[in-house]
């Protein structure tokens, strides 16, 4: 059966829950309901709310390493980074996240089990706007 975005980001919301003993600031994890199909009236009201395009579908509130938190985009095999999700992690990356888009359940757990250890260290950007931005095995189109 091919997975999609939405079985593979409930793959890593089961985990983490099951990993909150060893871990238990994945209790601070959260998706962001930017995906899906909706009626104008829904779209319409979430967009009042403040939706924004973009935005990366999971973020983890823990700092670790400089970063004040952990945004990801759930990305599977062939799925493509929309260029308005591509400059929203460039906006989150300056401003002091780590943030990536990850195409497998592995590549997603194995990310947030090295975050939460400490094991990404932000560069100092001495003030200056940093100019990269962490995207694995994805394509800015």
């Amino acid at each position: 059966m091919k997975q999609n975005e939405h079985q593979l980001q409930r793959a890593v919301f089961e985990w983490a829950e099951w990993m909150r003993g060893q871990y238990p600031e994945l209790e601070d994890m959260w998706a962001t309901p930017n995906g899906g199909h909706r009626n104008k009236a829904a779209a319409g009201k979430m967009k009042a709310e403040g939706q924004k395009k973009g935005i990366p579908d999971i973020f983890l509130a823990a700092m670790r390493g400089g970063y004040g938190g952990c945004f990801i985009e759930v990305k599977i095999p062939g799925g493509r980074v929309r260029p308005e999700q591509a400059e929203r992690i460039e906006r989150l990356v300056a401003a002091g996240y780590y943030a990536v888009a990850l195409r497998s359940f592995d590549d997603i757990t194995d990310t947030l089990v090295t975050y939460l250890k400490g094991g990404f260290v932000r560069p100092s950007t001495n003030g200056e706007r940093s100019s990269s931005h962490i995207l694995t095995d994805c394509v800015k189109s």
